[in-house]
């Protein structure tokens, strides 16, 4: 594991030392780390795809299916000059994030914490992003080994079968209720730009209405 490891901070540390990097830059890393995880721990390769921001804006960077072609987890990544992810969770997307995705890791490349069910299963910081930025050089690995117990946690996680119309219709209320959200979020994005409030006044209506602890007229 340490040998995967060195080399995953010697890629990651060419492309900071790179002057035109940005996030999406380091993607590729985090794909080529996870899949030779796998293979020395003799698990069925994954199908790990990377969506870029440009078309899947309200996806998670990563999304990771077993070979069965099942979805198993997501993964949001951040620039590794974002050295505090305690802002990243406080986020309105984060919090919409945790409620639709069972099985998600967030990350700088550096820290990782993992996300089962909504609830913090594991943080772990691997190795210091600032001492990578600032002084262009590595830090010492610190939690490398639980980095590997998150990291099968993640694998092993599943999400019971869709065998009835119950559990199916909780599946498609999650991802109903996140598009929901984001297409306000557009919305309202676009309409206050263009110094327009109409769907902003449906929407606080909308919510009085339904909602259950509003006081009887």
């Amino acid at each position: 594991m340490k040998a995967l490891f060195k080399q995953y901070f010697a890629n990651l540390q060419d492309t900071l030392n790179q002057d035109d990097a940005w996030e999406e830059s380091f993607y590729k890393h985090i794909k080529t780390l996870l899949l030779q995880y796998v293979e020395i721990t003799n698990k069925i390769k994954p199908d790990i795809t990377i969506l870029p921001k440009a078309t899947e804006a309200s996806n998670p960077d990563f999304q990771v299916c077993d070979g069965k072609n099942l979805i198993n987890g997501y993964r949001e990544a951040k620039a590794p000059s974002v050295f505090h992810l305690d802002q990243i969770e406080t986020s309105e997307q984060w919090k919409r994030y945790l409620k639709v995705f069972p099985n998600l890791i967030l990350t700088n490349f550096y820290e990782f914490r993992l996300y089962q069910h909504g609830i913090m299963i594991c943080t772990l910081i691997i190795r210091r992003s600032t001492n990578a930025i600032t002084l262009h050089k590595t830090s010492p690995l610190e939690q490398a080994e639980q980095f590997s117990y998150l990291l099968e946690r993640y694998f092993a996680f599943s999400l019971p079968a869709i065998d009835n119309s119950k559990s199916l219709a909780k599946g498609l209320a999650k991802r109903t209720s996140f598009l929901r959200y984001e297409i306000i979020s557009i919305e309202s994005s676009e309409e206050q730009r263009q110094g327009k409030k109409v769907l902003n006044r449906f929407w606080d209506i909308s919510e009085f209405l339904y909602s259950p602890n509003k006081e009887s007229l």
